[in-house]
């Protein structure tokens, strides 16, 4: 237990969050020099959108409550497409099979970062560089041309989301890459988890059309708060009462993520052979 809460501690160390925040800094550059690639990334972006347009669209012609608030879904379109784009969770962890296939894995047995910690960095600074990228864009589509009219609230809501959802969503990939561990592939389990976590988070539909049972099972599970959350958010602000609970859930999700990481890494350096050693 005492190792356990160092790991979930070692953020607040000064020494730990100033190299974070190099390694931060480290990998924006990298990241700045492969640009092309970023631009790239995003030009099926346009065509995902629009088969999500026309489709609404035609729901619309026959169904009143959509075409009431069609523009909101759209709105909502926008911003999950936009989020499941802005970073490849399965190359996260194929790239933590990798280090611990290959035996990489062993430098962070010494280093004053921890290994997830390094990765998470490397998460934001590429969420970072593809926000920048894109996020222009983003906002002119989903406001100007919708008319949809963005929020105070609603933005607060979704930055409190954003970072909760992204945290959750790479603890939950970080898992599935130290399962190399045990296991010696995980290519399954990573299309297992990324379709139900695709289709519980609301990426194919918003979770409001989802059958009443669904949604309230949803409710307490980790998949929505990467996509569905923050860009309902934008769309339709929750109420205060609505947006503290929810919060909640997913603090308490983070932490007891961040515990099983923790137990996770242990464990796996007791059992760990160093495959291709």
């Amino acid at each position: 237990m005492a190792d356990d809460m160092r790991i979930l501690s070692n953020l607040f160390d000064r020494r730990t969050f100033t190299l974070f925040v190099k390694y931060i800094s480290i990998f924006i550059k990298i990241d700045f020099i492969y640009r092309v690639d970023f631009a790239l990334r995003w030009f099926g972006y346009p065509a995902r959108l629009l088969i999500a347009y026309l489709l609404w669209r035609y729901l619309a012609t026959v169904n009143e409550d959509i075409s009431a608030n069609l523009n909101e879904i759209i709105v909502y379109y926008v911003f999950a497409l936009f989020l499941s784009q802005l970073f490849s969770f399965i190359r996260l962890s194929r790239n933590i099979r990798e280090e611990i296939y290959g035996g990489d894995i062993v430098i962070y047995a010494v280093r004053a970062v921890p290994h997830w910690l390094t990765h998470y960095a490397r998460m934001i600074a590429s969420v970072g560089v593809n926000a920048l990228f894109a996020s222009p864009a983003i906002v002119l589509i989903a406001f100007v041309l919708t008319g949809v009219s963005p929020t105070f609230v609603g933005f607060v809501w979704f930055v409190v989301f954003f970072l909760i959802g992204i945290t959750i969503t790479f603890q939950i990939y970080y898992i599935l890459g130290l399962t190399t561990f045990f296991i010696e592939e995980i290519v399954g389990t990573l299309q297992l988890y990324q379709m139900i976590g695709n289709f519980m988070g609301g990426v194919y539909l918003p979770l409001q059309f989802f059958p009443p049972m669904l949604t309230t099972i949803s409710v307490y599970l980790p998949f929505r708060y990467w996509v569905y959350l923050p860009a309902r958010a934008m769309s339709t602000p929750p109420t205060f009462i609505e947006g503290a609970s929810m919060t909640i859930i997913g603090v308490i999700w983070v932490v007891v993520l961040q515990a099983v990481i923790a137990w996770e890494w242990k464990k796996g350096w007791m059992h760990y052979s160093g495959h291709s050693i």
